[in-house]
């Protein structure tokens, strides 16, 4: 009988560490549980700050675009001289790039290549900044013989961020175009 009560006794260690093993699983999974639950409201309040970061960027992005309207519009009304004239009328590119005569077009053409950074590296939605804000094309395109100068003279890469929302742009209406069955004016 003794033998039969020291089996009923390990028997029964066996069960309560069975038990015990059951219980500190439940425990850890419950642990695991409240943890994946407190990081996922801890991202969720992330993602809330980060939208609201982004929204706060986007209005003083839509703002600044609404004061630069006249600037905009007063160029396109005007022209853009071409790099040879401004070469002949200035002689140096230091010159070129301190004259008055081209302070709008440099006005313009830094905010769009600081959207264009933003957009480029996700900081502000491409989508939100092509619904709700104009690019200039005209000027843009007026502006080529000043990029391409400036290009080769001073910097390699410069406005290349406005090129790149440039090109963002005409890529996303073709596409508006191919989705709505519209003729492309390309």
């Amino acid at each position: 009988m003794g033998n039969g009560i020291v089996a009923l006794l390990i028997a029964y260690s066996q069960i309560a560490a069975n038990i015990a093993q059951v219980i500190v699983l439940v425990a850890l999974a419950l642990a695991l549980l409240v943890s994946r639950k407190q990081a996922r409201l801890a991202m969720q309040s992330l993602s809330l700050m980060a939208n609201a970061n982004q929204f706060q960027a986007f209005k003083a992005i839509i703002d600044e675009s609404r004061s630069l309207k006249p600037v905009r519009d007063s160029l396109e009304a005007s022209g853009i001289p071409s790099f040879a004239f401004l070469k002949t009328k200035y002689h140096t590119l230091a010159h070129i790039k301190a004259s008055e005569e081209l302070a709008p077009l440099f006005h313009i053409g830094g905010f769009y290549e600081q959207v264009g950074v933003l957009v480029r590296r996700g900081f502000v939605d491409f989508d939100l900044v092509f619904d709700m804000m104009p690019l200039p094309d005209k000027l843009w395109s007026d502006s080529q013989s000043i990029v391409q100068a400036m290009r080769t003279e001073w910097v390699g890469d410069f406005w290349s961020n406005w090129e790149y929302l440039y090109i963002r742009y005409a890529e996303e209406r073709i596409r508006q175009n191919k989705l709505h069955n519209r003729p492309s004016n390309d």
